[in-house]
């Protein structure tokens, strides 16, 4: 449902998307460091958990009401794995993204931001050693504000959404780091079950930090 809509403030003109993605690459850089540190850990000094952290980075098409447009997201969860294979996984998550329509030729410029709390329930349908196929469902709230020129307004809206997705998951058993490409995580929600729809498109890439039991 569409929370609010009030008038463009002088602030929010001078803010551009620039700045917002110095963010991403600063905690790119500590995600990256972060996992060679880690790989240094010798295997046979830990013994790990069930549990995780898990990070993801990403592009992806966004379109809803109002916003429509490309851009980064990134990720940062927390996992936990259920039986002795570890099949199955519950994984709550927040995820932050920016977008612009810069490139969409039909519509006009905006500039937007997107924040999802959600839960995803990630089972490896079928596994050969260290590598498996993971099919993925679950729910988020997502949350969009932005700017939009042709009305000169500031606009926010809130979202539930379902989503769906299946990964390539590389998981060495000795090693406290495993990774996932996502090819294709597809979201479809509303705002108020009638109109307002919104459905996006995502290529991730996922690094998970396992935790010491």
């Amino acid at each position: 449902m569409r929370v609010c809509r009030s008038k463009l403030k002088q602030k929010a003109n001078s803010q551009k998307p620039s700045k917002h993605m110095k963010k991403f690459k600063i905690l790119y850089l500590v995600i990256f460091i972060s996992i060679i540190t880690l790989q240094n850990t010798k295997a046979q000094e830990v013994s790990y958990g069930k549990t995780a952290i898990t990070t993801g980075i990403g592009f992806g098409s966004y379109s809803a009401n109002i916003e429509e447009g490309f851009g980064p997201i990134m990720s940062a969860g927390w996992q936990k794995s259920f039986g002795q294979k570890k099949k199955l996984r519950i994984n709550p998550y927040v995820v932050i993204g920016e977008f612009t329509s810069r490139g969409i030729t039909d519509i006009e410029d905006q500039f937007f931001r997107m924040t999802a709390l959600g839960a995803n329930v990630h089972f490896d349908l079928i596994r050969y050693k260290a590598v498996s196929l993971v099919l993925s469902g679950g729910n988020s709230v997502n949350y969009s504000r932005g700017l939009e020129n042709r009305p000169g307004d500031y606009f926010h809206y809130i979202y539930l959404v379902g989503s769906a997705s299946f990964a390539i998951r590389i998981n060495p058993q000795k090693q406290r780091v495993a990774y996932e490409i996502r090819p294709m995580n597809v979201q479809m929600g509303t705002s108020n079950f009638r109109e307002n729809n919104f459905v996006a498109f995502f290529l991730t890439f996922g690094v998970e930090i396992k935790l010491n039991k």
